[in-house]
C-alpha cells in the first residue's frame, strides 16, 4: 500500500534551531494519523513542510507519491489544509468568506458553501462577519474552508482549539465519518493525547524537531504504567512497615502511597493483608492505569525519551 502523505529525513533548521530533524514518517490512504508534540516541538513546521511552505534545510516530503515542491501547484487539488490560526477576512461574513474559497478552488456548485455550513453547525452564523466570531466559531470556519472542494486529504493544525467539549465531539464524529465513508487520509497535529487517542488509528510523538516514537493506538495501553494506590490512617507507619516487607513505596504529600513494582499490582490482596496484620488497615486500596496525558509526558521525559 503506497504512502499518501511521506517524510524522507525531513529537515529545517532556523540559525541554529533544529525545528525538524531528519523527520520521517508515513501517512497511509484512509488513515488518521495524530502527529503529537508540545508546542514548539515542530509540529507546525512540518506542516508547512508538507504544504509547500517553506521549504527544507534537507530531506523530501511527498503527497500522493508525488514530491512536495514549488510547483506542486495540481497536489492541492486534493489538499485540504488548516494551518495555525485560521485565517480568514475580519469584514466579512462566514459565507463570503467561503465563497471566495469556492471561487479559488473553481468548485461549480454554489450549493457546496450551505452543505458546509450545515455540517459544520455555522448556520446561525452564515450572515456574521468573520472577525466577530467566537475562538471555536473561527475553527469551525476553518475547518469548513479546509473541506469546501471535498479533498482527499487533510492536513489539519490543532483542529479542535477553542472549541467546547461538545464541538470536540462534533469535529471528531465528523472526521472519523470523512475517513471511514469516503477514505479520506486525515493527518492531525495537537498536543492532547487523550482527545487524539480517540480520533487516530496511529500516533508519531515528536519532541525537539525529533520523532521519538509511532504506536498503534489499539497497542498504546499496554504500554501505560500501572501502580497500586494504597491510603490508610497512619501513612508513615505504612510505608515503614511496606518497606521492611521488601517494597518500594513512594509517598505524596497528602499521605497516599503509591507501589509499582508487578508484585505490588498483581497481588492487592497480598499488600491489604501485610497491612491488616500490622494493625493498620487499608481506607483504600485499588490498582491505578497511567492516564494517555501522564504516559505522553513521560515519552518525552527530559532526556527526549521514555524514562525509565
Amino acid at each position: 500500500m503506497a504512502a499518501i502523505i511521506q517524510t524522507e529525513g525531513l529537515t529545517k533548521h532556523f540559525g541554529s534551531h533544529h525545528a525538524v530533524d531528519r523527520l520521517s514518517i508515513e501517512v497511509n490512504p484512509g488513515e488518521i494519523y495524530g502527529f503529537l508534540g508540545l508546542n514548539g516541538a515542530g509540529k507546525t513546521t512540518t506542516i508547512r513542510m508538507l504544504l509547500g511552505m517553506i521549504r527544507p534545510n534537507s530531506g523530501s516530503a511527498y503527497l500522493f507519491g508525488r514530491r512536495v515542491d514549488a510547483g506542486s501547484h495540481k497536489l492541492w487539488a486534493e489538499v485540504g489544509y488548516m494551518v495555525e490560526t485560521p485565517y480568514s477576512y475580519p469584514e466579512l461574513t462566514v459565507r463570503e468568506n467561503l465563497e471566495i474559497i469556492r471561487r479559488l478552488r473553481g468548485i461549480p456548485d454554489r450549493s457546496a458553501i450551505d452543505s458546509i455550513i450545515d455540517r459544520l453547525q455555522l448556520t446561525a452564523y452564515r450572515d456574521r462577519k468573520a472577525g466577530t466570531l467566537s475562538l471555536g466559531n473561527g475553527q469551525r470556519l476553518g475547518l469548513a474552508k479546509a473541506m469546501l472542494h471535498h479533498p482527499q486529504v487533510l492536513i489539519l493544525d490543532e483542529p479542535t482549539n477553542g472549541l467546547d467539549p461538545a464541538g470536540i465531539v462534533e469535529v471528531r464524529e465528523l472526521l472519523r465519518e470523512l475517513a471511514a465513508d469516503q477514505g479520506v487520509t486525515i493527518f492531525i497535529s495537537s498536543h492532547i493525547l487523550g482527545e487524539v487517542s480517540r480520533l487516530t488509528s496511529r500516533i508519531g510523538i515528536v519532541h525537539q524537531g525529533k520523532l521519538l516514537q509511532e504506536t498503534d493506538v489499539k497497542d498504546l495501553h499496554p504500554l501505560l504504567r500501572r501502580s497500586l494506590r494504597v491510603e490508610t490512617r497512619d501513612p508513615a507507619s505504612a510505608r515503614s512497615r511496606l518497606t521492611q516487607a521488601g517494597y518500594v513505596v513512594q509517598q505524596n504529600a497528602e499521605g497516599t502511597l503509591r507501589l509499582q513494582e508487578e508484585r505490588a499490582v498483581t497481588n492487592p490482596d497480598y499488600i491489604s493483608k501485610l497491612l491488616v496484620y500490622a494493625d493498620m488497615p487499608p481506607t483504600l486500596i485499588q490498582v491505578e492505569e497511567e492516564d494517555l496525558e501522564h504516559y505522553f509526558l513521560r515519552v518525552i521525559g527530559s532526556e527526549g525519551g521514555v524514562r525509565p
